[in-house]
């Protein structure tokens, strides 16, 4: 496997900074790109990665405590 090995094949055209995954590379040209597909139900705020979104959401969590 790539990422026990820690071989990185897949750069980054843009910034150069390279990943064992291909998916990995296309989250992270959605960095470069603005691009920002993940939307919060409750307030429209939008991120560029869902992990990104799931930490918001902790945020809404407590409003309702």
């Amino acid at each position: 496997m790539m990422i026990h090995s820690g071989e990185k094949p897949y750069k980054c055209a843009q910034c150069g900074r390279c990943f064992s995954r291909i998916a990995a590379l296309n989250d992270h040209m959605m960095f470069h790109s603005g691009e920002k597909p993940y939307n919060c139900p409750q307030c429209g705020k939008c991120f560029s990665h869902r992990t990104s979104l799931n930490s918001h959401k902790i945020i809404h969590s407590r409003e309702n405590l």
